[in-house]
This record gives C-alpha cells, structure tokens and sequence, in this order.
C-alpha cells in the first residue's frame, strides 16, 4: 500500500513538473542505464557511417547513447524467415560497430507497398481471408479493400487488419515466434555474457497503431498511384472488430443509453480497447521471453491522443491509456514543435492509466525545428529526457539539405553540436 501511494505522489510530482527543469526530482530513474537518441533507418553500413562520423563512438559508460533504428521487421508483410535474417544482420551491425540497435514493427501499414512497391520480394497475404480484414459497416460483408495512411502525402495499402480476429492474432503470434523473438532471445543471451546488454536499444511494437477513420478525407484525395478513394470508402472502420464483441448498431445504440454516454464515445471506448489490447498481445509475447518493459513501446499519436472531448473524438489516435499497459511502455509520435507544450498533460494522461508508470517514449520524432541554436535542442532533449522519456526517435537521417525534417549533417550545425554533449 505505501509503494502505491508514493508511486501517485511520484506521479502527480512528475505531470506538475513535467515542463519544468525540475521534472528529473520526480522520476525514479535508478533502475535505468542507458537512454537513447535513436536514428531511424540507419542499420546500414552507410547509415552507421553516417552516425559515427557526425556522433563518433558510443562511449557504454555515458547513460545517452545514440542508437541506429530499424524500419522493421515488417510483421505484416515480411515472411518469418525474412524477419529472423533481419533481426539477426540488425544485431551484427550493432556489435561490429557498437552502436545500439532499435526495432520499429510494423503492425498496421503493411508496409512492403510504401517501401518497394509491389515487386516486394516476400509479401504475407493474411489479407486473403475476409475475417482478418476490417469492413465499413455493420452487416456488411465485403472486407476493407485499401488502407490509406498519409506519410506527407496519400498513400494506400492492400488492407486494413482486423486486430481482434482469431486467425490475424495467430498469424501476427508465428511472425513473432518463428521471425523476431528465437533471434532476440538468442542476442540478449549474447550480449548478457559479454556485458553488452546496453547494445539492445529496444523494440516498438507498432507504427501509430489506431483504427482509422476516412469520414474526413476530402472527397479528391488521390494515392500514390493517382487513384481516387471511393464515397464507399469515406467512411469509419472498425465494424468487423466491434462485431467480434458482439456488437451491432442496435446494440451500441442501446448500451450507449444505459451507460448514459454518446454513441460516439461508446463506439470510441470499444475500439481504444480493441487497439490497447492488440499492442499488449504484441507487447506480452516480447516480455514473456524476459525482455524488460522499459526496452519494449507501443506507439501512438500524441496530438490527437490527448484531445478526448465528444465533438473532437479522432479514431485515427485512441486514448493515451490504450498506450499503456503491463508489459510495455508508452511511446508516441511527436514533433519537436509541440512535445514540450503538450508534456504535461501527456504524463498525465499516462499517470491516470497507471499512476506507477512513470516512463515514456518518444518513439517517432523529427529534427525539425532544433537547429537554431544549441540550448534550444538541448532543453528538448533534456526536458524529456528528465521527465521520463527513456528514448527519443529522429526521423529524417536521409531527407534532403532544405527539408523539414532534414537531420543536419555538419559538425558545425547547432543539433549535432547538442547530441554531441548529450553521448559524450
């Protein structure tokens, strides 16, 4: 009982200071050696070059450490073996060149389209039976035929899982333990033996897992291969999933009134538990193979995960709370530009879900905006860093000079400056 109630009074301390530079007087970060900056899409030797000659080398003994990120493994479209051979070249990189190493799964965009088109070389077509596909309607029977996501510009995919059904859960299960976990396991025991445990960064179970909702594209939105979406399409998903709990529109018309709440914040609540409980699945098998939950993220939408009003409910981000879970921690996607002025009600969010988790993640974030002066990038840094964050993700290593989300490249540049005070 009274490690429950310093875990709130820590947890109310940590949402109060979250913004401030007294955040790190709140967190208990004993336990935690290592945190990260994590370069997505570097687990080349190219990108690894890249990192060493702006960063220079990891130093194990320095508590932040820059690690190289995987876009991968992809668990929807790679075949078991593909995920295994990836994990296993993502683990040799790592302990040739002592770089930590990041995995980001891909739980949802069924990303071999967005990354190599239809050529892809192995292609998993769990999608080929209808019950592991969402629908756009109760009754109907004709699966989801594209899922659409914008990564800056529209794009679709062949389908859109249905999390809660039997057979998508099975496959998502082998991809793990015949691909990613026996490689995994396998490592963690390597790298135990030789002290090296910091050179396993962590793992995010998903890629801003959430069940979308198409009601708001505009009528004219075009993918990447100029073809329309249809009015058919225009609309919400996530009937097949609800159906799995035995819903219908009568039902949820009816419980909505009992519960004395909106339809709408009904249907919200079932489908933020529908997507909770599919990133816990996930997050359980990588825990139940002795991977602490500080290594192991969820990853969701911080900019629409916090607004939780009826008129503003967002189906394409669910609760911070579906982030949270017992084995695992929460992580997000945010830009640089609104972390700080979002943090404290991130955290406590977060508190309110579990009031003794008191760590986070950043598992998506950009360079964007942290170049103008060194102070500026390192109270980003450090203010999450200090308030719980146990990784920060930079997207962008390969984006072109003028971009955005460009990750300087320059000695001289005011981030790489920053970074370089924080690993060394």
């Amino acid at each position: 009982m009274l490690r429950r109630i310093i875990a709130v009074i820590t947890a109310v301390a940590s949402v109060l200071f979250a913004n401030t530079p007294f955040a790190k007087f709140f967190v208990d970060d004993s336990e935690i050696q290592h945190r990260y900056i994590i370069f997505q899409d570097t687990d080349t030797e190219g990108g690894i070059a890249i990192l060493k000659n702006l960063y220079g080398e990891n130093n194990p003994e320095n508590e932040i450490l820059y690690a190289m990120g995987v876009c991968g493994p992809l668990l929807l479209t790679d075949s078991a073996e593909k995920i295994a051979q990836k994990t296993e070249n993502a683990f040799q990189l790592a302990v040739k060149h002592n770089v930590p190493v990041w995995f980001q799964f891909d739980d949802i965009n069924n990303q071999y389209y967005y990354y190599g088109g239809a050529n892809y070389p192995t292609c998993e077509k769990w999608y080929e039976n209808p019950e592991n596909v969402e629908k756009l309607g109760f009754g109907e029977d004709a699966p989801l035929a594209r899922y659409w996501f914008n990564w800056g510009k529209w794009a679709t995919t062949p389908a859109m899982p249905c999390f809660n059904s039997p057979d998508f859960v099975s496959f998502i299960k082998s991809q793990l333990e015949n691909g990613f976990l026996p490689v995994l396991e396998k490592w963690l025991n390597v790298l135990k033996a030789e002290n090296k445990e910091y050179l396993f960064a962590g793992v995010s179970v998903g890629w801003e897992t959430r069940m979308p909702d198409y009601s708001g594209i505009p009528e004219d939105t075009v993918d990447q291969n100029g073809s329309k979406i249809t009015e058919e399409e225009r609309k919400m998903t996530g009937y097949r999933a609800l159906e799995n709990l035995g819903y219908n529109e009568e039902k949820l018309i009816a419980e909505a009134k009992e519960q004395h709440i909106s339809y709408e914040r009904l249907r919200f609540n079932l489908i933020s538990q529908v997507v909770h409980d599919y990133s816990e699945m996930i997050s359980k098998e990588i825990y139940d193979i002795g991977v602490e939950k500080t290594k192991i993220f969820t990853h969701y939408v911080i900019d629409t995960s916090i607004i939780t009003t009826d008129k503003k409910l967002s189906y394409n981000a669910p609760y911070v709370s579906a982030a949270v879970n017992d084995y695992s921690t929460p992580g997000f996607t945010n830009s640089s530009d609104t972390s700080l002025k979002k943090l404290g009600t991130l955290k406590r969010k977060i508190a309110e879900a579990d009031p003794e988790q008191q760590f986070y993640g950043i598992v998506e974030g950009y360079a964007a905006g942290l170049n103008e002066t060194k102070k500026d990038t390192l109270k980003y840094f450090n203010r999450l860093f200090d308030s719980g964050a146990l990784v920060i993700g930079v997207y962008g290593i390969y984006d072109p000079v003028g971009s955005i989300f460009e990750v300087p490249k320059t000695a001289d540049a005011p981030f790489t400056q920053a970074v370089n005070e924080l690993v060394h």
